[in-house]
């Protein structure tokens, strides 16, 4: 199973509001990262990268904690995804640093599903709920 892309440097990436979330796959995998403390941030937004994919797909972007070896923290999380993706399905994890150009972009689209307070607290957002559509709603207007 195929859990990582690598976006070329200076690629167009384009990311929104799905469509058609997968919103049970984005309540498991919020649940699964409580588990995972080096996990800061994870959002659950469609992306396209017109150069690398052949269509829109909901990628799972992760910010970590500051981590020696961040690759490792990767293959930690990939092994939790195994369980919750089937075989016939995938999910593709990018890792974001908060001094991303992308990460302001990413938090705007409203496609957080999990967090990690400063104390350290997990908290799991349901980004797709009726409730958070009004909210995204009332505040463009």
């Amino acid at each position: 199973m195929d859990f990582r892309v690598t976006i070329p440097a200076g690629a167009e990436v384009q990311i929104g509001q799905p469509s058609h979330p997968n919103r049970k796959l984005a309540r498991s995998i919020a649940r699964l990262l409580i588990s995972y403390p080096e996990v800061r941030e994870a959002h659950f937004p469609q992306c396209f990268v017109p150069s690398l994919m052949s269509r829109p797909a909901q990628v799972l972007m992760l910010l970590f904690e500051e981590v020696h070896d961040i690759s490792q923290a990767i293959a930690r999380v990939n092994d939790g995804l195994t369980r919750l993706v089937t075989s016939e399905s995938y999910v593709d994890v990018w890792p974001i640093s908060a001094g991303d150009s992308l990460m302001q972009s990413i938090r705007n689209v409203g496609c957080k599903i999990f967090e990690r307070t400063p104390s350290g607290k997990a908290v799991t957002y349901r980004p797709w709920s009726a409730w958070n559509r009004l909210l995204r709603t009332l505040h463009r207007g």
